[in-house]
């Protein structure tokens, strides 16, 4: 797909991140169709980029937000953006007393809450500043299979009980509401079960398969118990770009998020459920050529987080067919990779990469070259290049 690029790839000034706008396109629809008729609720830590943001709202007319930090939610909320749930817990002052500033002119903004102190914490600031606090539940959906905690550490609340709990101190508290429930499988959404050279696939694929219909009977009770309490919830948001078409169907779920699919990055490549574009990528200068066949780039030591690896660097994929060394990998100023051919520097002077995860890439760059077409479409900040940097 990067072919008809080369000529841009080889004159723009180095590094760059780029966006094709034509693959995006494409990833939105094939992820929209795996939605089912489900509302979309968009992560935007994996696209931190307020004009991609934008072209999600102006030509596919999402109107709802998945946002990584409180204060992230505020700022979106300055730029017009609305109907934003933070998925992670805060309880600093300072950005929930801005909170209560935003719910009185009429914004809707969701916070997450997991457990009774959060819920007494934010029962608190919303006493003190006069508002009530629209709540999210985080639905803990980890599987627990003898010897294997298939899931993540996120949630405290692991049983019916604990949200029932949950529930009936919101409905004691005077400045508390819950509007919504959260139940994201990380399990399934963001493992990947088909990792090229893995001897553990089938083992992936095996815990998925038996973590899946669990899932679905905790949400099914978590939502007659919503009922029971005759609570009017505003969504019941589950998934992510991985598990979108075995989420769809749990009982309760009217809403889905999806975010990291977009831009398609590597981690992405790996999975048996659906297949997806390479939407974004990024460029380096290539200048020296220590020897035969064996060319370093400048940069690109843009690691993922998580649990370090391999898997977790940028993958090359131009030249065709270069690889990596595995005692350097990616480096903070240089990067030595081999090629099957010799390059002509005078007519290729550029490396092509594609990042691990999505969002993570534009905490390194100011800007996104957007292309289509063949052509440059225009240019997009990055959260960075607005001099913002949440976590």
């Amino acid at each position: 797909m990067f072919a008809k690029y080369y000529k841009i790839f080889n004159e723009e000034p180095k590094p760059f991140a780029f966006v094709d706008l034509d693959a995006f396109d494409v990833n939105f629809k094939t992820l929209k169709a795996r939605c089912g008729n489900h509302q979309i609720r968009i992560a935007t830590k994996s696209i931190r980029s307020v004009p991609m943001l934008e072209r999600l709202r102006d030509y596919f007319g999402i109107s709802r937000w998945m946002c990584f930090s409180l204060e992230e939610a505020l700022w979106l909320s300055d730029l017009g953006f609305d109907n934003i749930m933070v998925a992670y817990p805060t309880l600093q002052k300072v950005w929930v007393e801005k909170l209560c500033e935003k719910l009185a002119a009429g914004k809707t903004i969701y916070l997450t809450a997991d457990s009774p102190y959060q819920l007494q914490k934010l029962q608190d600031y919303g006493e003190e500043f006069g508002t009530v606090i629209s709540i999210s539940m985080d639905l803990d959906v980890s599987t627990k299979f003898p010897g294997v905690y298939f899931g993540v550490f996120r949630s405290s609340l692991h049983s019916i009980n604990l949200a029932e709990k949950f529930i009936k101190f919101i409905k004691n508290s005077s400045h508390l509401s819950l509007k919504g429930v959260m139940a994201y499988d990380a399990q399934i959404a963001g493992v990947g079960d088909a990792i090229k050279g893995s001897h553990i696939n089938h083992i992936i694929r095996f815990l998925k398969k038996r973590s899946i219909p669990q899932i679905a009977e905790k949400c099914h009770q978590v939502s007659n118990l919503i009922s029971k309490n005759n609570i009017q919830l505003d969504f019941f948001n589950a998934g992510g770009t991985g598990s979108l078409e075995y989420v769809a169907g749990n009982s309760g779920v009217t809403e889905l998020t999806f975010g990291s699919g977009l831009y398609h990055p590597t981690l992405f490549d790996a999975y048996s459920n659906f297949s997806g574009k390479p939407a974004a990528g990024f460029v380096v200068e290539v200048c020296r050529n220590p020897q035969q066949n064996i060319y370093t780039a400048l940069g690109c030591g843009y690691i993922a987080s998580g649990q370090t690896g391999v898997q977790k660097q940028p993958s090359i994929v131009f030249p065709e067919n270069a690889q990596l060394f595995k005692n350097e990998g990616c480096g903070e100023v240089q990067t030595p990779f081999c090629t099957a051919s010799e390059m002509n520097l005078d007519e290729t002077n550029f490396a092509v990469f594609r990042h691990a995860k999505a969002g993570e890439l534009c905490e390194r760059f100011n800007e996104l070259l957007l292309l289509s077409n063949g052509e440059i479409a225009g240019k997009a900040f990055t959260y960075r290049g607005e001099g913002k940097c949440f976590l």
